[in-house]
């Protein structure tokens, strides 16, 4: 009828036309406009990431008392270092705190492997599996954090180039040099999966071959494996990497009888990060066409 306005009804086909109603006086509806930056992380902030955290703390509650030793042992260790770079840290707690990062950075591969195919551990192969693994891991690691604090210094020297003598010259390049280093961090976010879970006949070809130097591509597979799996998903993983840099800074300035139960905290955390990590892992390896982890660990796990 002339002069009455149109209504939309609220069936499931209509309710995001009821949320954006057609404008009165043009002939077509009005588009819905792209979110923002902001408000896509905002939207990842309070639904994503909570359960993705959820899910990450699923595979760590069956073995929280061996995650909480663990970090019990990690925080201690630290806290046993001296605070001076001008001391030379002591023996037993240096090593200490070398061999419990290592298991930490191994472990979660092969826990969380059990977990998800839903296997029993027999610890006598994967205490063999691991220290087969620690010498490559270790190695792989080391080129991973050169090639992070490479970047980052040349981002530091242009910038400082850049902006020479002007007041804004350290915050400047102090963020940037945290952009780049988190940027080509979050790369290798897969890592020690890869390195802890598989060879790499196992893997496509197309995830670890360079166009050229075949001999340096068959060396540096992690690396590149690691690279090309977390394409188009980097988004998603910085803000774990972010929080992997941040929470042990932090525990490190908490003062005094609050330092151990803020450092164990902190590696707790760290420690279900490493559970959404393998999640996307296991998810990006599906998608890609890598076969399920368990091969390396079939001695290991009794189902």
């Amino acid at each position: 009828m002339e002069g009455v306005e149109p209504t939309t009804r609220l069936t499931a086909g209509t309710m995001e036309l009821a949320r954006h109603p057609p404008l009165q006086n043009r002939g077509c509806a009005r588009k819905s406009r792209p979110l923002s930056p902001h408000r896509v992380f905002l939207r990842w902030l309070l639904s994503t990431f909570p359960h993705e955290m959820r899910a990450g703390w699923s595979l760590v509650r069956p073995d929280i008392i061996l995650w909480l030793a663990l970090a019990i042992l990690i925080a201690v260790a630290r806290m046993s270092m001296p605070t001076s770079s001008e001391q030379p840290p002591p023996a037993f707690p240096f090593l200490i705190t070398l061999l419990s990062g290592l298991i930490a950075a191994m472990l979660p591969a092969v826990l969380f492997t059990a977990q998800l195919e839903g296997r029993q551990l027999t610890w006598g192969p994967v205490l063999l599996l691991m220290s087969r693994k620690a010498g490559p891991l270790v190695v792989y690691a080391i080129a991973a954090i050169a090639i992070a604090w490479g970047a980052e210094a040349l981002m530091i020297v242009a910038v400082s180039q850049a902006f020479g003598d002007s007041p804004i010259l350290i915050p400047a390049s102090t963020v940037a040099g945290v952009v780049i280093f988190v940027s080509i961090l979050v790369r290798y976010s897969y890592l020690s999966f890869l390195v802890v879970l598989l060879e790499r006949d196992k893997l496509p070809p197309l995830l670890w071959q360079w166009q050229r130097m075949a001999g340096a591509a068959a060396a540096f597979w992690p690396l590149t494996a690691s690279s090309r799996l977390t394409e188009g998903n980097r988004w998603r993983l910085v803000f774990y990497t972010l929080m992997g840099q941040a929470l042990p800074l932090a525990a490190a300035y908490v003062p005094g009888v609050f330092a151990l139960p803020a450092s164990v905290a902190a590696m707790l955390v760290l420690t279900i990060v490493q559970g959404v990590f393998f999640l996307h892992y296991r998810r990006r390896c599906e998608e890609a066409g890598v076969p399920a982890p368990t091969l390396p660990l079939e001695a290991a796990l009794v189902a």
